[in-house]
């Protein structure tokens, strides 16, 4: 399961979190961390971060980075590390000298009471490129200033962006299907990548989000096709059909846009140039976009359902569209309507990653959620639960402010919620005849 690791960046004051998926690699968190420092534009491989325990025990960043809670939380140390593109750009740099400091401030490092394999691993790569430097020194290579390019592009950087879709074909839509975009019973699972994609291209322009905080177009069509294969959740239907869409200002209908679609692989793609489609929206505004989206993408973590369902029931009945909070609120509450809005082809995919991950958990004498479990498990019986305490209460609790959710969402829930009843019905019939 996903988990919030709560994080002071050099024992800052400010309590910041992040939120790490399940199946999250090292270098992903990494980014997420570098994201919080404020370093989105660093080259990663140039920073090294250290994390510490209150008592001060160094801890490895990665998948099993231990849950924490606000009171624990941990401080999260940056160092900026030799700029390999700057040793070889400039033929007066001492590398002789910078390798060596590198050396001597992870000697003080290695000093203190930490994971010695860990340190010892930087240590090892450091002497590694300093040798390396050493023996382009000696073939004359770094003397030169008309270096080659390196033409082959990363495996991550080729997964995040596909540069010929900005010169695809545009697609032209009907007034029809522009309508059905704006309901949530808007079936997706009939239109091709690249349609969908384009569709959400039309969402960005239909919001006004285009103009209002000057998106540049080839921008956006490579941010789409970097999140296509990451998440694609729908709030347009909602927001429409609810008529919120007209009481949200611009930076709202950004917020709940750009999380929806990019969810936990967001600020990874926007690090990158040439996705980042906030580049030119001003600092000031910036920073409450980011801290929206956050708050959103957070929102979306099951660990916190409870507090957050809790938080909107006690405004919702005074509700204030000028107020702050309020106003955030409402935005991660639609975040988690369009982040469970589970049409039955996610199901079949939410199951079979479930069961999944049970299997690896067996296999390694892990324990495993029952929920999880394929021998445990049904598709009617695991739907039944998710509607019935998850989905309904939910949606139930956000038509207390927007009635129109009634007949629009809520009903159709609960129309599939007696479906699975009804399958599951049957299938114990089945299994009782066979016995």
């Amino acid at each position: 399961m996903s988990k919030v690791i709560y994080i002071k960046v050099e024992n800052n004051e400010e309590l910041q979190s992040v939120l790490i998926p399940t199946g999250a690699r090292e270098d992903e968190i990494k980014e997420s961390f570098l994201a919080l420092a404020d370093l989105n534009n660093f080259n990663s491989k140039n920073v090294v971060l250290r994390l510490f325990q209150k008592e001060g025990g160094l801890i490895a960043i990665g998948p099993n980075l231990p849950q924490n809670t606000q009171q624990s939380s941990y401080n999260l140390e940056v160092e900026k590390m030799v700029d390999v593109n700057r040793l070889i750009e400039d033929e007066n740099f001492n590398y002789d000298e910078e390798a060596e400091a590198v050396e001597k401030q992870l000697e003080v490092v290695m000093k203190k009471p930490v994971n010695f394999a860990d340190v010892k691993e930087i240590r090892d790569s450091v002497i590694n490129l300093k040798n390396q430097i050493l023996e382009l020194e000696n073939a004359g290579i770094l003397n030169s200033k008309f270096l080659p390019h390196n033409t082959f592009a990363s495996k991550e950087k080729k997964n995040l962006v596909k540069k010929h879709f900005s010169t695809e074909v545009k697609y032209i839509f009907t007034e029809e299907t522009k309508e059905n975009l704006k309901r949530p019973q808007f079936d997706n699972w009939q239109w091709e990548e690249n349609e969908i994609m384009s569709l959400l291209e039309f969402i960005f322009t239909d919001l006004g989000l285009m103009e209002d905080f000057n998106i540049d177009r080839k921008v956006l069509k490579r941010f789409l096709c970097a999140v296509k294969d990451n998440y694609h959740e729908n709030m347009y239907g909602i927001i429409n059909v609810t008529g919120l869409v007209h009481r949200l200002k611009p930076i709202d209908k950004l917020i709940l846009t750009v999380s929806c679609i990019g969810h936990a692989m967001l600020f990874t793609i926007l690090k990158l140039n040439e996705t980042n489609i906030l580049k030119n929206v001003p600092d000031s505004v910036y920073r409450d976009v980011r801290k929206g989206i956050i708050k959103c993408i957070l929102s979306t973590d099951m660990v916190k359902h409870g507090e957050i369902m809790g938080q909107f029931k006690k405004i919702v009945d005074n509700f204030n569209y000028d107020d702050v909070e309020h106003k955030t609120m409402l935005l991660q509450m639609i975040t988690k309507c369009a982040d469970i809005s589970n049409e039955e082809p996610w199901v079949d995919c939410l199951l079979e990653e479930f069961f999944t991950q049970s299997d690896r958990e067996k296999a390694e004498g892990l324990p495993s959620a029952p929920f999880m479990d394929r021998e445990k498990v049904t598709k009617s019986s695991a739907q039944i639960g998710f509607i019935g305490f998850v989905m309904i209460p939910l949606f139930e609790m956000v038509g207390k402010l927007l009635p129109l959710l009634d007949d629009n969402v809520i009903l159709p829930i609960r129309r599939s919620l007696a479906y699975y009843k009804e399958m599951q019905e049957k299938m114990s019939n089945m299994n009782s005849t066979t016995k």
